[in-house]
């Protein structure tokens, strides 16, 4: 090895032979608690939450005033659920184009409802509930929007 200087150079020195025995070990002994301190401490791996960088969480999604639900709806009486002319007289008290899609049982079915003009669908819903015929109508939640 070419040596530089009085102490030679960085390169003769990381490349000479360690001593064997009780001083070898404790380098090795240090690397894994240093690797963990540095990873823990690692931005990259530390989650960063909205409070900390003073960012506000976005809004949640609103659905459009017109957006189209699916709802079930429950009947006091046995009625001819799919039949157009009950689903527009349904339709004008509810003010909403509502079209059958599935039965649960016998009073109960499956509708698609999307709202006239520029009103909410939780107005449409209220309406809908307060139908002489309805005994309740609640929105599918569990069904993904047709």
């Amino acid at each position: 090895m070419q040596e530089n200087g009085s102490n030679g150079s960085r390169t003769a020195q990381a490349c000479a032979p360690r001593p064997h025995g009780k001083g070898a070990w404790q380098g090795l002994a240090l690397a894994p608690a240093l690797a963990l301190l540095l990873g823990a401490c690692s931005p990259a791996l530390t989650p960063v939450t909205p409070e900390a960088q003073n960012t506000p969480e976005p809004a949640p999604a609103v659905a459009p005033s017109n957006a189209t639900m699916r709802v079930i709806v429950q009947f006091r009486t046995p009625v001819a659920y799919a039949d157009s002319t009950f689903l527009q007289t349904l339709g004008q008290q509810a003010n909403a184009r509502i079209t059958y899609l599935a039965s649960v049982s016998a009073d109960t079915h499956v509708y698609r409802i999307e709202p006239l003009g520029n009103q909410r669908p939780v107005d449409v819903l209220q309406r809908l509930s307060e139908a002489p015929s309805v005994l309740r109508a609640e929105v599918d939640a569990l069904a993904h929007p047709s």
